[in-house]
């Protein structure tokens, strides 16, 4: 899947105001199978971190493969399970077709992930 074309940055992390307790991952522009690992990675050292809530932002989003999608999917997963909260910055159109796409829906697109909107 894919939207408009954009520059090629690939920002992936930084704090959220002043408190380490919200960390913000950014998916950057693709979600894809040659970026998961790295991604990957980033998640992994995150989620085992202290932090009580994650922001994955999807404003640079453009494109979104189904490695991506189960990427995100499983590391929602295990943030629940380690009860740590997911929150979405960003337009999420393109993850939430791709989770209706490989009938994850009912992983990631809850409340938090269908009110976000473009910004």
């Amino acid at each position: 899947m894919r939207q408009g074309d954009h520059s090629n940055t690939d920002e992936r992390e930084e704090p959220i105001g002043n408190d380490s307790s919200q960390m913000e991952i950014s998916l950057g522009e693709a979600l894809t199978i040659e970026h998961v690992g790295r991604l990957y990675e980033e998640m992994k050292g995150r989620i085992e971190g202290k932090d009580d809530e994650m922001r994955l932002d999807c404003s640079k989003l453009d494109q979104v493969d189904g490695a991506g999608v189960q990427l995100v999917a499983a590391f929602v997963l295990e943030a629940k399970n380690r009860g740590v909260a997911v929150r979405w910055t960003g337009d999420t159109v393109l993850l939430r077709e791709g989770m209706a796409l490989l009938g994850l829906q009912h992983v990631c697109c809850g409340d938090s992930l269908d009110r976000v909107r473009p910004t």
